[in-house]
């Protein structure tokens, strides 16, 4: 069900509670919007900074603040050229670096590093 509602969408909403799990996950939902060129907003977190950057590839607000979600939903709705740009940025780099190809070689060449699977079972 998931799909459609991404495709009729201009903006996806990440996640946005206090919670230490939410601090330090990003939900699926997030990396799927974006691969498909959609602007995400998301709250502040560790998780979050890692991968992206907030007002290039996303858009983070606090944690728990409604106020300031709507305001970002707003900026985004009011700046089509803003949302765009934010959503091929996001696109480019969850296609480059996060699809599940490239995410199974880099875990394959970790085992490799550490001497768990052989260097020739690596598949380049």
């Amino acid at each position: 069900e998931l799909e459609p509602l991404i495709a009729g969408s201009d903006i996806v909403l990440g996640i946005f509670g206090n919670s230490e799990k939410a601090r330090m996950v990003i939900p699926n939902k997030g990396f799927q919007a974006m691969a498909v060129g959609r602007a995400v907003i998301s709250r502040e977190s560790p998780a979050i900074d890692e991968l992206f950057t907030d007002g290039e590839s996303i858009i983070t607000v606090p944690a728990g603040n409604p106020s300031r979600l709507a305001e970002a939903v707003e900026r985004l709705r009011a700046d089509p050229a803003m949302r765009e740009r934010i959503a091929g940025n996001a696109s480019s780099l969850v296609r480059k670096g996060y699809a599940p190809e490239g995410v199974a070689r880099r875990f394959l060449e970790i085992l490799a590093d550490e001497g768990l699977v052989s260097e020739s079972r690596l598949c380049r």
